[in-house]
Formats: C-alpha cells, sequence, structure tokens
C-alpha cells in the first residue's frame, strides 16, 4: 500500500498540483491573474535555465542505480540532480506564496510528497529534492523582487483603464 501511494506521488501527484494550481488562479480577480501570468513568464523560465546549470555542474546518480537498492520503479539511468517534479511543484506552489494566499499550504504540502517519494523509490537522493526547492524559492523570490515593481506598474494601468 505504502509503495502505490509513493509511485501515485512519485508519478502523477505533480499533475494535481498544476490542476489545483489552475483553479486557484482562475478564483483569482482578472487583474491578479494578469500579473501572475506575467510572472510566471518570466519566473518560470529562469528556474528551468538555473536547473539546466545547475545539473550541469553537479551530477547526482540516481540511488537505484546502485547494487544494493531493490527497485521499486523503474527509471532510466543518469543525474537526478536536481528533481524536475519537486522543481515544477516548487515553483508551482511558490506562486500562491508570493501572494499570500492560504492555498499555498496545500501546494506545499503535496510538492513535500511528491519529494519524499521520489526519495522513497530510489529516484532522488534528498539533496536533490532539497536542491529543487531551493532553486524554485530562490530564484523565483529574486524574479518576484525585480519584478514586483513592475507589475505593480502594469495593475495601475489596468485600473484605470476598463478591461
Amino acid at each position: 500500500m505504502i509503495s502505490q501511494l509513493a509511485i501515485f506521488g512519485a508519478q502523477y501527484l505533480y499533475v494535481g498540483v498544476v490542476l489545483l494550481a489552475a483553479v486557484w488562479w482562475w478564483r483569482q480577480p482578472y487583474k491578479t491573474r494578469l500579473a501572475i501570468l506575467v510572472l510566471i513568464s518570466i519566473m518560470f523560465p529562469l528556474i528551468y535555465i538555473v536547473r539546466l546549470v545547475a545539473g550541469t555542474l553537479y551530477y547526482d546518480p540516481l540511488p537505484q542505480e546502485s547494487a544494493n537498492f531493490q527497485i521499486i520503479l523503474d527509471h532510466k539511468p543518469g543525474n537526478g540532480f536536481p528533481s524536475d517534479h519537486t522543481l515544477l511543484c516548487s515553483a508551482i506552489a511558490l506562486v500562491p506564496t508570493l501572494y499570500r494566499s492560504w492555498f499555498s499550504v496545500v501546494l506545499w504540502g503535496l510538492t513535500f510528497f511528491v519529494g519524499i517519494s521520489r526519495v522513497y523509490l530510489g529516484l532522488h537522493h534528498p539533496l536533490d529534492i532539497a536542491a529543487s526547492a531551493l532553486i524554485s524559492v530562490a530564484v523565483g523570490w529574486l524574479a518576484w523582487t525585480l519584478l514586483a515593481p513592475l507589475v505593480k506598474k502594469f495593475q495601475e494601468r489596468w485600473s484605470r483603464q476598463e478591461i
């Protein structure tokens, strides 16, 4: 039973995170939705670029590649650093956090479960999971800090116009 939950968390739960975040986004006021689109259109590509650089600079073979690991879920061998699933989920969970939404707690909880599931199944080391969350938070916060004044200007402009 635990293995089945871990497989669900490791392989499929990220889709739920995306869908729940989309529902949260849709429930925001129109101007906030536009501001979020501006933010993620810049933040997500930057996070991915940092992920590519980090993966190039540090190679961490998957735990299941060692001879003494019992494979529960097969995965192609390669670099496990950082975890793409956790990176995506943490980047998504960060957006409601930046908007001080209580819903971010739900998304962070699901992100944590995705990461723990991937470690349990031997798809990643804990470092891969922690690095993914750190990359998302650091790059996302930097993008938010730099973009917040620009987004505020756009929101002021949108409020003067009838949209």
